[in-house]
């Protein structure tokens, strides 16, 4: 390699490390909750048509960090990233217009950009576009294409589309009745931390619904999701409490407890 092709390569690639460099640097500003230095080097990357920058950049407008919140100037810098077909943008894009935050409410758009990521794998895109056939806004009501948006999301670990799967599974909403599968999907959410799945646990678990009922082990995932503040958990919490006994109580108190310190991996 001559000297020269060797110099003007080196030419070309420094310019784009730096950007990456101060890509990083803003980064980890922000992370750190220094979002004047984030906003310093993101700025000048997002007006030279960094997607990432312009992404993260309204992603700064958007939730007012380090600037006076403007749901406006959010939408412009997703949508210069969703242009380039960053699936991230074009995801929080489709929010906005959902939304009518910062842009006309126009569930035609939020669909076009739900879509455009969700061809990209996103998973928010996906529980999203499951959402919109599920209760037929911006399309044709479709409980079946609602099923298949959110088994495409949960498949990827989306706790709410888990949630909802269950949900269609056992109410027979679009897939024929399944309290097996119910039980799965609420399980794989519920050990996400999520409060309607542990509920519904619970409920399953009190009416002997797919599962031996069990008055105790429906009282350990209403403890569970009833600490989040879940208020149907709450009241089927104290309603079943009148169903055991002391001792029943305390083992289903200390169940939750072991549960949660083992980060769900050991419910039983």
């Amino acid at each position: 390699m001559t000297r020269r092709i060797l110099t003007l390569l080196l030419f070309i690639l420094l310019p784009s490390l730096g950007l990456a460099q101060d890509f990083d640097v803003g980064l980890k500003a922000a992370q750190a909750g220094d979002f004047a230095t984030a906003l310093r080097e993101w700025r000048p990357l997002a007006e030279q048509g960094n997607p990432s920058a312009q992404r993260y950049l309204g992603a700064l407008y958007a939730n007012g960090d380090g600037v006076l919140q403007d749901a406006s100037e959010a939408a412009k810098w997703y949508r210069l990233a969703a242009e380039t077909g960053d699936a991230e943008a074009q995801y929080w894009l489709g929010d906005l217009y959902g939304y009518g935050n910062g842009v006309p409410q126009d569930f035609a758009e939020a669909f076009k950009w739900f879509s455009l990521s969700a061809d990209q794998g996103n998973a928010d895109a996906l529980y999203d576009l499951g959402n919109m056939y599920r209760t037929g806004t911006g399309v044709t009501m479709d409980l079946a294409k609602a099923v298949r948006f959110y088994t495409l999301a949960a498949d990827k670990g989306e706790r709410r589309a888990q949630y909802n799967l269950g949900l269609a599974f056992i109410q027979g909403q679009g897939i024929p009745k399944d309290t097996s599968a119910a039980l799965k999907w609420f399980r794989l959410s519920a050990n996400q931390d999520f409060a309607p799945s542990q509920h519904s646990l619970g409920v399953m678990f009190a009416a002997g619904d797919g599962v031996p009922k069990d008055l105790e082990t429906a009282q350990m995932w209403f403890i569970l999701a009833s600490e989040t503040g879940y208020d149907l958990a709450v009241t089927d919490r104290d309603g079943n409490a009148n169903s055991l006994s002391k001792m029943e109580q305390l083992m289903a108190q200390h169940r939750a407890s072991y549960c949660r310190a083992s980060n769900f991996a050991d419910c039983q």
